[in-house]
Order: C-alpha cells, then sequence, then structure tokens
C-alpha cells in the first residue's frame, strides 16, 4: 500500500520505518526542521534500536521518504494516513489536542482540493469521546467526508520495533467494520489477536494499560517503602508475589525501584484525573511517585548534612535506559529538586543526542543550565544509580569511599556502609 505518516516523534518514526520494512511505500511529513534534516540525512531524530539502520535501508530503496508538506505526500493513490502528533498536558492536566485538530483539518482541506479519500488512521492517544467530538467534524466539508480509524499503540521506548512487529493486540476502533479492511490487511501475518471495536472502547483502552502500568509501578514502590521500614529486601519480597501469576497478572512492572516518568504515564493519569475527580486510587499515584522522588532527595540532603559532603552525580537522566527520551523523567525531576547541591550529571546518551522537539523545551523548562551539568566522567562524593552500572564500577566508587544510592537495584553489592539501596 502506500502509506502516510504524519509526526516523526517516536510513534511515527517506528511506525513509517516499521510499514516500510513490510513493504508498503511510506511518506513520513515533519514539520520541525531540525527532525526533518535528520532523517533526509537517513539518520533518526530519536533514539530507538536499530532505527536508524531500518530508516537507513528503507530510505535508500526509497520506500521510506520525507516531506515537510502534507500536500506533497497525500497522492490519489494515498490509501491510508496515519496521524501521529503529540497531545500534551495542559498546566490543569487535560490534553492539548490543537496539533491533532491542526492536522486533521490540514488533511481533510488536502483531501478536498485533490478529491480523494484515503482512510485516516489516528494513532495520537486522545481521551474517550474525542474521536466523535473533534476528531469527526473536522473530517467533514460540506457533503465531503473522509473515514477515520482509532488505532492505539502499545510500543514501549527502547523496544518499540519490537513491539510493532510483535505486539500484544492490535485494537482499532471504527464506526464501520468495512472501513478497517485496508488497515487489517497491513496486519496480515502477525501473531496477535485484533479486535475490532468501538471509537470510545479504542480510545479506553490505551488509558487502561497505562494507568494499570502506573499503578503497578506505584504499588510496587510502596510496598518497598514498608519493606525498608521493616528492615525487609523488597526484590526478595516481590520476586515471592510474582511467582503467583493466576491472582497476581504478570511480573511486568511490579519491581521496586525509582519513580515512574515518560511521555505516557505521567501524561495519561493527569487526563483521567482532570476529567473526573471521582478515581482516589488513580489521584493517588502521581502523589506517591513523588514521595519517591522525594525519599531520595532526603537521603541526599541527610547524606550531604551529617558528612559534609560537596559533589553528587546522576549517573543517568533519561526517564529510562538507552533512551535519550528525557520527557518527565523522573531523573530531571530528581535534579531538580538538588540542584542548589554542586550537581552532575553522567549521562552519554543524552550529551551526544540532539535536544530538539518536546525534549529540549522539557529540560530548559526544568533545568535551564543543564547543559553546564553534563561531565564525562563522574568525580563525586555521592553517586545515584539512576541506570543499571556494572558491579566493577559500583565497587570502585565504594571502595574510593564514595557514597552510592542506588535506583535500580539490578546489583548485588552486599553490605557497605557507603551503599545505600532505595528499598532494599
Amino acid at each position: 500500500m502506500e502509506i502516510v505518516v504524519v509526526g516523526m516523534g517516536y510513534v511515527g518514526c517506528v511506525t513509517a520505518a516499521c510499514l516500510a520494512s513490510r513493504g508498503h511505500s511510506v511518506i513520513g511529513v515533519e514539520t520541525n526542521e531540525s527532525k526533518l534534516e535528520l532523517l533526509r540525512k537517513q539518520q533518526a531524530p530519536v533514539l530507538e534500536v536499530g532505527l536508524d539502520n531500518l530508516i537507513h535501508e528503507f530510505a535508500e530503496d526509497e520506500k521510506l521518504t520525507f516531506t515537510r508538506v502534507l500536500g506533497d505526500a497525500i497522492q490519489p493513490s494515498t490509501d491510508l494516513v496515519f496521524i501521529c502528533v503529540g497531545t500534551p498536558s495542559r498546566t490543569d492536566g487535560s490534553l492539548d489536542l490543537s496539533h491533532v485538530e491542526r492536522v486533521v483539518s490540514e488533511c481533510t482541506s488536502v483531501c478536498v482540493s485533490k478529491q480523494v479519500s484515503p482512510t485516516i488512521v489516528m494513532r495520537s492517544t486522545m481521551l474517550p469521546g474525542s474521536m466523535k467530538k473533534t476528531v469527526q467534524p473536522l473530517l467533514r466539508e460540506g457533503e465531503f467526508e473522509l473515514k477515520a480509524l482509532y488505532h492505539p499503540e502499545f510500543l514501549r521506548e527502547g523496544s518499540a520495533i519490537d513491539d510493532f512487529n510483535h505486539p500484544p493486540k492490535i485494537v482499532i476502533g471504527v464506526i464501520e467494520e468495512q472501513h478497517a479492511s485496508q488497515l487489517c490487511t497491513v496486519y496480515d501475518g502477525f501473531d496477535a489477536p485484533l479486535v475490532l471495536t468501538s471509537y470510545e472502547v479504542a480510545e479506553s483502552v490505551k488509558y487502561a494499560d497505562n494507568a494499570f502500568h502506573a499503578t503497578k509501578i506505584a504499588f510496587a514502590n510502596e510496598i518497598g517503602l514498608f519493606c525498608k521500614q521493616n528492615e525487609v529486601d523488597a526484590r526478595e519480597v516481590m520476586d515471592v508475589f510474582v511467582l503467583d501469576t493466576k491472582l497476581n497478572l504478570s511480573a511486568r512492572y511490579l519491581k521496586p525501584g525509582f519513580a515512574f516518568g515518560g511521555s505516557c504515564l505521567p501524561k495519561d493519569l493527569r487526563a483521567i484525573t482532570s476529567q473526573n475527580r471521582g478515581f482516589p486510587l488513580l489521584e493517588s499515584l502521581l502523589e506517591s511517585n513523588s514521595r519517591i522522588i522525594r525519599s531520595v532527595v532526603d537521603v541526599v540532603d541527610k547524606l550531604v548534612y551529617e558528612n559534609d559532603l560537596a559533589t553528587v552525580a546522576l549517573v543517568g537522566l533519561s526517564f529510562k535506559a538507552n533512551t535519550d527520551d528525557l520527557r518527565e523523567s523522573p531523573y530531571v525531576e530528581l535534579a531538580r529538586q538538588i540542584s542548589h547541591l554542586r550537581l552532575q550529571i553522567f549521562d552519554p546518551l543524552v550529551e551526544k543526542s540532539l535536544l530538539i522537539g518536546g525534549n529540549k523545551v522539557f529540560l530548559e523548562s526544568q533545568l535551564p543550565n543543564a547543559k553546564k551539568l553534563f561531565v564525562s566522567q563522574v568525580n563525586a562524593d555521592i553517586v545515584i544509580l539512576c541506570h543499571q552500572t556494572s558491579e566493577s564500577q559500583i565497587h570502585s566508587w565504594l571502595s574510593a569511599g564514595v557514597y552510592i544510592i542506588d535506583l535500580v537495584g539490578d546489583s548485588n553489592i552486599g553490605h557497605s556502609p557507603f551503599y545505600f539501596g532505595l528499598h532494599w
């Protein structure tokens, strides 16, 4: 098929590259000149395992091309238009759908002028009712109306390509099932349940997933605090807990650790709770998440005060390892709360990446002097492990009398007066 993908962020880039790898002819549309320049050089504008190689391979074969002009991308032969633009949070936690509205309106205008009718596939995360109340009215102009589907993504940063090719489920929201026939063909041969449902159910599934993921993380962290208070290793407790796959579901996310973050979980929780204040558990998740961050700040402040220490280093800043995504990273918030100290940041992936788009805006708003804090080598009194670090490096720091605050818990350090585990 001939497919247009609008928005070359994480979801759009991965969607475009994976569709091209499966034999489709794909045009990516991106208005950010920095991103577009990288894409035209056959480079991914985001850090994602394997994405650079896919873009290079299929751009070379001209199965994947890029433009900033939507009108140049949509042609009479276009079958599907995937819209993957951002839906960021407003200050009150509600969703800002202005990017969606702008792109959908432009798409309709282009299609009217060219008298073409590709199927519109919405991938942007939106609250239930958004398709009918916001998107559908913008797809009509006089007697002209485009068909639209809602197709949520379930891609994890760091494993997004594998998630695209091996999805847990394929969900398509429709008004009439026959409108989904072309999109269903895209997934021929995929080993995953394909669900055709209403717009509202498809919109809600994404929020159910992310709210539950956030719930599991917050639950595991609160158990971690409880265990720590009783001098119990929460890692062992949760290892036993997740053996029950009948009642306790899966082990995914149920691991005591640091606060959750990233571009999905906090935003989606705020969207749910801003719409309805009647969900006590969900409303408490962000507060619980903030408490985890605050507990680490308290440990740092106590160590600095009691031991007359000067310099603190964060090893890792992106919201999780193997990505350069800083949006709503809990480590950025941690850095902000201890920025009154002499602070170092060591994260080669972030330092070497081009900070553009939402990544750049977020970091500058939270840590205006962030670029001055990056170091190529850690030399500090306290090291906070935000990402996995080799045991040999950790032991080297401990031997030198450096205090370690471990937020990861993947290493078995043993007892040391200089070692502080988050929940263990």
